[in-house]
């Protein structure tokens, strides 16, 4: 719509990541492309590469706001490949309200990551986590365009309170947008739950009924119960959720 003329703006966010996670097994040459899962990454990918696109064709800088965040980019890049901590933790520790870590561009993470790895000597679990690690950011490099020019960073609010979690973003600056300026709005509006008003609201609009969960959930069950011939293990299957939400659709 912007390109066309009938809509203006200057930053998309979104609630998730702007790079997919793509995996090891992936590849156009791939002779399972007839299998569900390989159709859905490469459409998910074309998809990706359509976005990316249009944010360069029209100026648009985007903004993925990674709400659970387990990885671990920062240790390597600051010589501590071992570093037990997330991310997330570590910048929730150590910045200040309105601080932020720019971990830089996905291709120079990929890269000195890789340098990391080349000089690990007589540590094969943390050689193997990176090599995982490192193949997936080059999975992403290789298959969605413009992907090496998305920063990761990290950032707190402008808010000051006892307790703030700090925020993980996938950022893609613009022409008219530089980082300083998507951060430094980002943090003056992020609450202290590390996530900005404008995905909390949209997530307050998206909300799915909890009637329509637990109907899906017991059409699971019903769909298992009848291929497994197995009430007791199909109810177990059914039932693997997150246990926050367990009482949203029906369990007790």
């Amino acid at each position: 719509m912007k390109k066309e003329g009938q809509l203006h703006l200057d930053l998309v966010i979104l609630d998730g990541e702007l790079i997919p996670r793509i995996p090891w097994w992936f590849s156009p040459k791939s002779k399972i492309k007839s299998r569900y899962l390989f159709r859905l990454y490469t459409q998910l990918i074309e998809l990706s590469n359509e976005m990316f696109s249009l944010a360069h064709e029209t100026s648009t800088a985007l903004v993925g706001i990674v709400k659970r965040s387990y990885g671990h980019l920062l240790g390597p890049l600051v010589g501590m490949p071992d570093l037990p901590l997330n991310d997330k933790a570590i910048a929730t520790y150590i910045l200040e309200p309105g601080e932020y870590i720019d971990l830089g561009y996905c291709y120079d993470i990929w890269e000195k990551t890789k340098k990391v790895l080349e000089s690990l000597r007589g540590n094969k679990t943390l050689a193997k986590i990176l090599m995982h690690r490192t193949l997936w950011l080059k999975k992403v490099l290789d298959y969605v365009e413009w992907s090496g020019h998305t920063r990761i960073v990290l950032y707190k609010s402008w808010q000051p309170s006892y307790f703030s979690l700090a925020t993980k973003v996938e950022v893609w600056v613009s022409d008219i947008l530089s980082i300083d300026h998507i951060i430094g709005f980002l943090a003056a509006h992020t609450g202290i739950n590390g996530v900005p008003y404008q995905v909390d609201v949209v997530d307050s609009m998206c909300r799915v009924p909890k009637t329509l969960i637990f109907e899906t959930q017991q059409e699971i069950f019903k769909s298992l119960s009848e291929k497994l011939r197995d009430t007791r293990l199909a109810m177990s299957i059914a039932g693997l959720t997150n246990p926050e939400k367990m009482s949203r659709i029906g369990f007790r």
